[in-house]
């Protein structure tokens, strides 16, 4: 922790500026150290892939709408994906 908050590893210039500033603003040093372990913490959390989402069904080449079966069934696999992501 203490390496990464050395002006020589804070590469982002508004946050390097937050330290510099620090006394001047007054607050506690413990409320900077918890927020850029916040930060820290954001940063390196993966994000996981997001499933795609299939479409529902359309019309055929004739204009026959899918049945009802299929539509609900179309419906309740968007609907779990969509919890899921």
């Amino acid at each position: 922790m203490r390496y990464s908050l050395t002006k020589s590893n804070i590469a982002d210039y508004g946050l390097g500026f937050f330290f510099e500033v620090i006394k001047d603003l007054v607050i506690s040093k413990e409320f900077i150290e918890t927020l850029y372990r916040v930060i820290i913490r954001i940063a390196r959390t993966k994000l996981k892939s997001l499933a795609p989402v299939p479409e529902m069904p359309q019309p055929d080449a004739e204009g026959n709408e899918p049945i009802e079966e299929e539509k609900q069934a179309a419906a309740k696999i968007i609907e779990e994906i969509t919890k899921s992501n």
